[in-house]
């Protein structure tokens, strides 16, 4: 092989040159032993000692091909491992998320077909180091074969899916074992650099980004992942956990007195990406402080509804699209008491009405308020940026909001 240099077969062939002359000089031996015994008119045990010196040659040689010639032993000839996935039941490796509409760098199409819409995962290299991909031999899940499927799971959610090898990379310190597709991430719940459990995928697992709710990758039951999951202890999903989680990353944990114009560093970032790519964040002159452009950003940067406001518009035009798309929305009405909002709103809902818009989130851990919202103003007393606040009826106290959950799956698909 070209990375094994040919001077490290020299002690072998010197090595085999001595078992020959050792050899040579047993069947000296043994053939003298033999003319002794015919001699001696004792051919059965001549016959044993032949077989005696046949048994010396092999066995000293390590075997004898089909020419006759001595041969060495096959494991003296490779020093590749053999891997196979057998051992990945139950593995815990580490893993991380690649691609989403925040990082188009990535590009949409995989090694063996596309990635959108797919379940699909990314073996990297175990040798980053080299300077090119033709020196990185994916094989970090031991060298899984082009469409290979698995079981991958979230154990902080317990979702799992049939994922499929669509993907190959580089790999790296922080990348180290598996890459997640995005939008197969989104379902699992699973965000950043993590670990999840991998396993082979069973006789008819379909790659799917409906997950598989009555097992987990290692076989043991698994709860129904419905509305009824929870995040924080509060019902939700893993979709609208991605809502819930992207909209957290946005807005400010405390609220503050308008006017202020101060932004999360995430949220400012994403604003400056969506213009480069021409996408309304509405602000005016204050670029996506505005509580549309806020609800906009988090439904398109979590990966959920890449097509959320493709209207491009204020919140009526938002509104509109959500009743356009019933098979992914779902109209719940209005609220008509605080007790009835907090008993039936779920994490990730959206409240809508003709001037105004909001995330609800419920009750987050170092989060100050149950919802998060924006504001631009008219006056230019009212600018908000998005920040932590409670979820309140009405508009104005007299127009109240109308309520939406997200009912599809991720990447804006039902």
């Amino acid at each position: 092989m070209a990375d094994q240099p040919e001077n490290e077969q020299a002690p072998i062939k010197e090595e085999s040159g001595s078992k020959v002359a050792d050899v040579l000089g047993t069947v000296a031996k043994a053939r003298w032993i033999w003319w002794l015994v015919g001699i001696m008119g004792f051919p059965l045990l001549a016959v044993l000692a032949s077989f005696v010196t046949i048994v010396v040659i092999v066995a000293a040689t390590g075997g004898v091909d089909g020419s006759g010639v001595a041969c060495a032993s096959p494991l003296s000839t490779s020093s590749t491992p053999t891997t196979t996935t057998t051992n990945l039941k139950g593995q815990l490796v580490q893993a991380s998320v690649y691609g989403g509409p925040s990082d188009p760098s990535s590009g949409y199409t995989g090694a063996y077909g596309s990635l959108v819409g797919n379940a699909a995962f990314a073996e990297l290299s175990t040798h980053p180091e080299n300077p090119t991909p033709a020196g990185w031999d994916f094989s970090a899940l031991g060298g899984l074969p082009a469409h290979a499927r698995l079981r991958v799971t979230n154990p902080a959610t317990h979702v799992t899916l049939v994922m499929e090898k669509l993907d190959v990379g580089r790999g790296g310190a922080s990348h180290p074992k598996i890459d997640l597709w995005y939008e197969a991430a989104a379902v699992l719940g699973f965000h950043g650099i993590g670990k999840v459990v991998i396993a082979p995928a069973q006789p008819g697992d379909v790659p799917s980004l409906k997950p598989l709710s009555s097992v987990k990758a290692d076989g043991s039951p698994a709860p129904d992942l419905s509305l009824d999951c929870s995040v924080n202890g509060q019902a939700t999903g893993p979709v609208q956990d991605m809502i819930v989680k992207e909209t957290l990353k946005y807005a400010l944990p405390d609220h503050h007195t308008p006017p202020y114009f101060v932004m999360d560093g995430d949220y400012s970032k994403a604003v400056e990406e969506a213009l480069k790519r021409g996408e309304w964040v509405g602000g005016g002159i204050h670029p996506g402080i505005d509580c549309g452009g806020f609800v906009t950003r988090v439904m398109r940067d979590s990966g959920v509804d890449p097509n959320y406001n493709a209207y491009q518009g204020i919140v009526t035009a938002q509104q509109k699209y959500m009743d356009d798309h019933s098979e992914l929305y779902k109209r719940l009405g209005s609220y008509t008491s605080d007790s009835e909002l907090k008993a039936k709103a779920h994490p990730g809902d959206i409240a809508i009405n003709s001037v105004h818009t909001y995330i609800y989130v419920k009750d987050q851990p170092g989060f100050h308020g149950d919802s998060a919202s924006a504001s631009f103003s008219t006056t230019g007393f009212s600018w908000r940026t998005p920040m932590a606040s409670d979820a309140y009826l009405y508009s104005n106290s007299t127009i109240p909001f109308v309520w939406y959950r997200y009912i599809g799956q991720p990447g804006g698909k039902p």
